[in-house]
């Protein structure tokens, strides 16, 4: 009698399990159609040079999908035009972290370095490119 209870209990967390991870899935999908509605209204906000209100959307994008290496490399090309270098790099740096193989992320810690003079540094970003 133990054992069977013990069979059902295990069954029953099976099937639990199975409708808690088909529930979620529609909610990381609502979060990734979020995070990309404040991804655009950040890059509609940086092009009109409204860099704070681009910052301020890049990081609800971010608050909806902390993966988002996009909005981790727009937030660092708006930090460079707001002449926070060292934040634009640590930005551009997470969105490496997130996705190593984003070229364009290289070639923006390229001219970030350039911009500071920093020849070497921006060669060898501009390399990874």
């Amino acid at each position: 009698m133990f054992i069977c209870f013990a069979e059902t209990i295990q069954q029953n967390e099976s099937v639990d399990s199975q409708k808690e991870s088909s529930l979620l899935k529609p909610i990381v999908r609502g979060n990734t159609e979020q995070s990309n509605l404040h991804l655009q209204k950040g890059k509609d906000y940086l092009i009109n040079n409204q860099y704070q209100l681009a910052i301020a959307e890049f990081r609800k994008a971010i608050n909806f999908n902390p993966n988002s290496y996009e909005a981790y490399h727009d937030i660092g090309i708006t930090q460079h035009y707001l002449n926070r270098n060292q934040e634009a790099v640590a930005s551009l740096q997470k969105a490496l972290q997130l996705n190593p193989n984003y070229s364009l992320a290289y070639n923006s810690l390229g001219a970030i370095y350039e911009s500071m003079a920093q020849y070497e540094q921006a060669i060898n970003y501009y390399q990874k490119a």
